[in-house]
């Protein structure tokens, strides 16, 4: 049964994807699915913007699943696979199987939801900063839409193996609501991390029904928000 849903892997539509650098197993390439057809895959990668791939037969029929060559087909060329999202590629890497996720609103210390992410097997890594806008989805519970360049959103850096991912892609109501990207997140002590982070599909259209979360000194904080919206 394995084998047969894996010939079937098919691109989903707010996932990331990604594949390590033959020539260097500390590269990794990801992209976010923005949009499919029935024969082509339109990805959004970091520093790239969008592009679009037709899905090629002999590899998904080599792979067993779908698959394309994203930048194109050439010696040593990286290879995305459907059967292998940015957090499955992460995880099997060393550092015991880790994988680091940005979280910006519930899940975080002191939120309703933190249970969620100790019940991952979480812990917390620090505090730090992501580009983007933070909006009040009024249904108790923040949105973000990542990019941009002035303004951040707070967030606090988890980790996790894939189990824990798992677990809170139920929360999340992965991967019909929420898709997962990578984001690069600047710590509170001035490093650069990369780490998985849930972000609602379709922002772009939904943002007229939400609040925008207004930032304070340039950052938008979800649990400062929610406590002076509060009177706490």
């Amino acid at each position: 049964m394995e084998e047969t849903k894996k010939r079937h892997a098919a691109f989903v539509a707010g996932e990331t994807y990604a594949a390590r650098s033959i020539g260097d197993s500390d590269c990794v390439y990801s992209a976010t699915v923005v949009r499919r057809t029935l024969k082509t895959v339109t990805f959004r990668e970091r520093g790239r913007g969008e592009y679009t791939c037709r899905i090629n037969a002999g590899l998904t029929e080599f792979c067993g699943c779908e698959a394309v060559y994203p930048h194109g087909h050439f010696s040593m060329c990286p290879t995305f696979r459907a059967d292998r999202t940015l957090a499955d590629v992460l995880c099997n890497a060393g550092d015991g199987g880790r994988v680091l996720v940005a979280v910006y609103g519930t899940l975080m210390r002191g939120e309703r939801n933190e249970h969620w992410a100790r019940e991952a097997g979480a812990t917390v890594v620090g505090e730090g900063t992501v580009r983007g806008w933070l909006w009040d989805t009024r249904w108790g519970y923040p949105a973000i839409q990542t990019g941009g360049d002035l303004l951040r959103v707070a967030v606090e850096v988890l980790t996790t193996d894939a189990r824990g991912v798992a677990h809170m892609d139920r929360l999340e109501g992965y991967p019909n609501l929420y898709g997962r990207e990578t984001v690069r997140v600047t710590m509170a002590d001035g490093r650069e991390v990369d780490a998985l982070i849930y972000q609602m599909h379709d922002m772009g259209h939904k943002c007229n029904r939400f609040t925008l979360i207004d930032p304070v000194r340039g950052v938008a904080d979800w649990r400062a928000y929610r406590a002076g919206r509060e009177g706490r």
